[in-house]
């Protein structure tokens, strides 16, 4: 039987992939509550959540610089919008309360704003020269 070890770093890369995805479907519901077309929050949230579902089909095929770069990315304007939203509200319309469904999302985009070393170990060599 042959046994192999996982790095723990490969691990918190493997789980960085999977919160991308949880913030990118939690966007994609947010943003079909709303009315994207008239809506400028519903919109950012569709775009965000687009977005993310494009990088993670990146990251698991290349784990190039890019695509780590865009899960920063992602998440620093996930905290900036959610803090935006709920402090002077979206554009035309008020500061609206804090959900269960906000403060998940500022948590997992906190850890995707500060991934950007576990996801740096987990990167695989020549696959971003193709």
């Amino acid at each position: 039987m042959f046994r192999t070890r996982v790095p723990a770093r490969r691990l918190l890369a493997g789980g960085t992939t999977g919160v991308l995805l949880a913030v990118s479907v939690l966007h994609l519901a947010a943003a079909a509550t709303g009315d994207p077309g008239r809506n400028s929050a519903a919109m950012v949230s569709a775009a965000l959540g687009v977005a993310g579902l494009v990088t993670v089909g990146r990251l698991i095929a290349v784990r190039c610089f890019e695509s780590r770069l865009a899960i920063v990315l992602i998440g620093g304007a996930t905290l900036l919008g959610v803090w935006l939203t709920h402090t002077i509200g979206a554009p035309g319309s008020a500061p609206v309360s804090w959900s269960a469904r906000d403060a998940l999302l500022t948590v997992l985009a906190a850890g995707l704003a500060a991934s950007w070393p576990a996801t740096a170990a987990a990167r695989t060599g020549d696959a971003c020269r193709r």
